[in-house]
């Protein structure tokens, strides 16, 4: 579970590599008995790999398809703790998108757009 936190809260691996890791260490926890532990981090992961590709995609969106140097980013907030429910951990993710996305509105900018445009789709 700490290998799997490690990689998925590091956001210098882009997100392909991350979803590899999560996809190999789901296959393996398949056939084998796995801790609890282990199982509500892959849960955990998984959620937040696809909460990550659908705010690129809409990121993306809001930039009109073109790719920018400086992309807009989810919330440090956004991470995964295997010591939590994947329930409790979303409802973390979404008040710190809510408030992430808050702030940006008041500086306004790039990062506020796609943040207000993804809030209805988390």
């Amino acid at each position: 579970a700490e290998l799997l936190a490690e990689v998925v809260n590091d956001p210098t691996l882009p997100l392909s590599r991350q979803m590899e890791v999560l996809h190999l260490l789901r296959s393996s926890s398949a056939a084998a008995s796995v801790h609890t532990r282990l199982r509500a981090a892959l849960a955990q992961a998984e959620a937040l790999t696809m909460l990550r590709s659908a705010f690129s995609a809409v990121a993306r969106e809001e930039r009109g398809g073109r790719e920018a140097a400086e992309a807009p980013v989810l919330p440090a907030e956004l991470r995964l703790d295997a010591s939590m429910a994947v329930e409790a951990a979303r409802a973390a993710w979404l008040r710190a998108l809510a408030s992430a996305a808050a702030a940006a509105a008041a500086s306004g900018g790039e990062a506020a757009a796609a943040l207000s445009a993804f809030l209805p789709v988390a």
